[in-house]
């Protein structure tokens, strides 16, 4: 039985070794999936169990001034990541259909490589998103759409910059990024004046964006299963699945956040 253990493992480990793109096995985060496994095991027990516990008997924290700085800096590193995705090619040399990915040494490919590792250091800052709520004891807002979005954008965009650094999938980053500017932007003026949190217009119009977002990229996920193209349909497929998926989460809270209050 032990034996049939460690065959296993090691015939994982080989297979892992195999698959996985190691230029960037010294960068931040990207040695071993053990590291941001365990992050977002910690992530998941504080939000949803030891965070809870231990402001059950203390008042909310204030935290404003550090989530107005937050909220700031999430704008300007979204934009930035807009920003070097056009200049290694967006709109221009990258395929909207079927791009490729470049595992060489190339300087560009190293570049492209290296904005995917920024966007995916960026999901794990994110993390913190639902640490803010439970330090303010916003727990209703720590929904499990939330919760679970933040845990599996975190993870599934490390595993695949461990394994595909690049190529088709980049139009999650790209769009999404585009999608957290305007979001933060509603969270940073809302922070900055709240008075303008029941009036400013655009409310319900950032939860509707969200949802195009990732009908788009379910759309685009499944474009390598009807033309020929040298991306792994395999990972099209989780891509385009988890798509649904959270798109499904984000329609189910605005029909009973906007539709259903609307009607009441």
């Amino acid at each position: 039985m032990l034996q049939d253990i460690k065959n296993l493992y090691n015939n994982c480990s080989r297979y892992w070794d195999e698959v996985t793109d190691h230029r960037t096995d010294d960068w931040f985060l990207m040695g071993s999936p053990w590291k941001v496994i365990t992050i977002v095991i910690l992530y998941l027990y504080f939000v949803e169990h030891l965070g809870p516990r231990l402001m059950k008997k203390r008042p909310p924290f204030n935290v404003e001034p550090i989530i107005k700085v937050y909220n700031l800096a999430q704008i300007f590193i979204c934009a930035h990541i807009i920003y070097r995705s056009h200049a290694l090619g967006w709109l221009k040399t990258h395929s909207w259909y079927c791009q490729p990915i470049d595992y060489s040494n190339r300087p560009m490919a190293l570049q492209i490589a290296g904005t995917v590792h920024m966007y995916v250091v960026l999901k794990f800052i994110d993390l913190v998103d639902t640490i803010f709520f439970v330090l303010r004891k916003k727990f209703n807002q720590v929904s499990f759409l939330h919760v679970y979005h933040h845990a599996i954008m975190s993870l599934g965009s490390w595993f695949c910059m461990k394994i595909l650094p690049g190529g088709h999938a980049v139009f999650l980053g790209y769009l999404n990024s585009w999608v957290h500017v305007f979001m933060y932007t509603y969270y940073f003026i809302t922070s900055m004046w709240p008075e303008y949190k029941k009036n400013i217009w655009w409310k319900k119009h950032i939860t509707q964006l969200q949802m195009f977002q990732f009908f788009l990229i379910f759309v685009h996920g499944l474009i390598p299963f009807f033309i020929e193209c040298e991306y792994p349909r395999s990972m099209a497929f989780i891509l385009s699945t988890q798509a649904f998926v959270v798109f499904s989460l984000f329609f189910n809270f605005y029909v009973k956040t906007y539709m259903k209050a609307k009607t009441n």
